[in-house]
This record gives structure tokens, sequence and C-alpha cells, in this order.
């Protein structure tokens, strides 16, 4: 027998003369893939990023029966590094793997610095994975206390109603809203609204389904999202009552001597204010050209003429927009 002085050119002329010889090779290398990283089963390391931390309901829990709670960002994540059996890292990087914090020893608002910790499953094949890495080890944890507090709703008009009318008054339902939560949060509140449109109405109106706002102290919004409140939902109600208005001459009421000297052109007369603005139902004012005053009774006398004060009579169903005291009345010389 001949040796064989050329082996790479022996194998290359098997290989070409008989192609299934080939396709046995890669199956061959296959199969010896497979029993290796299968049956073997070597051992792997591998990083895992992005691992969320979990809190603890029970923690939390505990927290919200002392009034407290986290007022830090509660969505962080870790990186854990991982050895073990290659099966056991390829599953264990594929599940969430739990991270928790300890938050039991949190009695008060404040930051505290607390550990992270890792517990794998004690099931197999988790049992033989060694942790290399935890990163981060602690983190800061923000709590606040839990307030409650009653704020005022308050209403506010955008618009304009007909020519001639007011809003006289309003009703509010609800008139406070109880809002809970981080005191920090709940203090930076100041104030609710709902915004009541106006477009010429002249009658009373109601408008339900509006939304109640709230505004922030200084630039930082409240996040109302973390906050409670004693309504299902953040909307009010608003009854408006709307009156017509009417600006009318004051006639002063002198006796007869006084007013037979302005009648016959020694006294001219002067009156402070000379007119009013009366509120009241379009039905009512509508019929009112004048408001009339009491008596005039005798004040002073001087170089610029004599002076008298009165009040005025109000009109039944009206009221005066402006409040006014007394109405003075000035008798001036006509010479």
């Amino acid at each position: 027998m001949k040796p064989i002085r050329n082996v790479s050119k022996f194998f290359g002329n098997m290989f070409q003369k008989d192609g299934a010889l080939r396709i046995l090779s890669l199956i061959l290398a296959v199969v010896g893939w497979f029993f290796v990283m299968v049956t073997l089963n070597p051992p792997a390391e591998m990083t895992i990023r992005g691992v969320p931390i979990q809190f603890s309901e029970a923690h939390l829990s505990q927290l919200a029966a002392r009034d407290l709670v986290i007022v830090s960002d509660m969505d962080l994540t870790a990186q854990v590094g991982v050895q073990g059996s290659r099966n056991a890292v390829a599953e264990l990087a594929a599940r969430n793997i739990p991270i928790s914090v300890n938050l039991s020893g949190i009695d008060g608002a404040g930051t505290f610095e607390v550990p992270v910790t890792v517990n794998l499953p004690l099931a197999f094949p988790f049992h033989e994975i060694n942790i290399t890495m935890l990163y981060p080890l602690t983190i800061l944890v923000e709590v606040d206390d839990v307030i409650e507090r009653k704020i005022d709703v308050r209403v506010e008009f955008d618009g304009e109603l007909s020519d001639g009318f007011i809003v006289d008054d309003f009703n509010v339902t609800p008139a406070t809203v109880a809002v809970r939560g981080p005191a920090g949060d709940v203090r930076n509140i100041s104030l609710a609204n709902v915004i009541v449109p106006l477009s010429n109405q002249t009658n009373d109106f109601s408008v339900e389904d509006l939304a109640i706002n709230f505004a922030s102290r200084g630039e930082d919004a409240t996040p109302i999202h973390h906050l409670e409140f004693d309504v299902d939902e953040l909307l009010a109600a608003v009854d408006v009552t709307v009156l017509s208005e009417r600006t009318v001459p004051i006639i002063p009421i002198l006796s007869g001597e006084f007013e037979n000297l302005i009648e016959n052109g020694t006294y001219t007369l002067n009156v402070t204010p000379s007119e009013v603005v009366i509120v009241g139902n379009s039905s009512v004012i509508g019929g009112i050209d004048e408001i009339s005053t009491t008596l005039a009774v005798f004040a002073a006398a001087s170089g610029e003429g004599i002076g008298f004060t009165a009040t005025l009579v109000i009109p039944e169903g009206t009221r005066l927009r402006d409040e006014i005291g007394e109405v003075y009345i000035l008798l001036e010389s006509a010479e």
C-alpha cells in the first residue's frame, strides 16, 4: 500500500467525489455543538441591564398606614452580573429578575438611602447561579407626609353678557374640594377654579361639567395625578343669576319754599352724585326713569350757597350697583 503524500488533496478529491460525505460532516458538527452546549451545559457569564427595581406593596402599605408616601422617582432600574450554567443564565436573562428595596426602616418624612437586593428563585436550575455584580447597591428615596386640605372653588367668567346686564350672583357645586396627598404638592396648590363662558345672556342660566382647574404657587406645576380628591370627577356646576342695570338721575326732595326758589330762578340746584346705577330684573327697572331722595335736611350755609343732605329712596325690587351713603344738595345763588 502506497502512503498518502498529500492529505488535503486526498480529502478534497474525496469530497468532490462524494457529496453525501460533506452533508454528513455538517450534521456531525451540529450534533457535536448541540452535545457540548446542551448536554455538557458549559458555564456562562452575563450582565443583565434595565432590570426594574421593585417596591414591595407590603412596605408601601405600611408607609400609607403612617400617612407617608414616596415622592421620588420609583421608575428605577439596575444592572446585574450573573454566573452559572449556560442554560440557567439564559433562562434567567429572559425573566424578570426580582430586585427590591427594603423600606421597613422608614418612619417619617425625609430622604433615605436604602439597600438594593436581588432575590433569585431557589428552584432548579437557578440555585447554582451566583451574583457577580449589582449596580446600584443603594438608592435614595424621598418620603413626604400625607395631608388633607379643603380648597374653595372659585368662579371666573370669560366673555360678556348683553349690554345692560350683569352677573348678580352665582352658586358653584361643589363649593370646596378636599385634596389629599404629599404635603409639598398639597401646599403648593394656590387655588381651584372653574371658568364660566359668557355669551350675551340676558336671563339666569346654569352650566354643568365645568373642569375644576388647579393653579400652583411658583413655576412648578403640582402633578394632580398624585393627589386624591373627595369627588369622583373634577367637574363642577354653576348657577348664575343675571340682572339688568340702568343709569337714572337723582331727583332731590326739598321743602316747598326751596322748591319755589329754584322754580323762580333765585337758586340753581347742584346734586352730588347726580345719577346712580340701579340693578334689578329688567321687568322692574325698565319702568324706573329716576330715583328720589328723602326730604333734604339743612346741613350748612356758606358763600357757595345752602347745603342739604338726603338719602336715596330705593325702589322695591332694585338695589344700587355701587354703595352710596348720603346725597349732597347745594342751592347756589343765581346772581
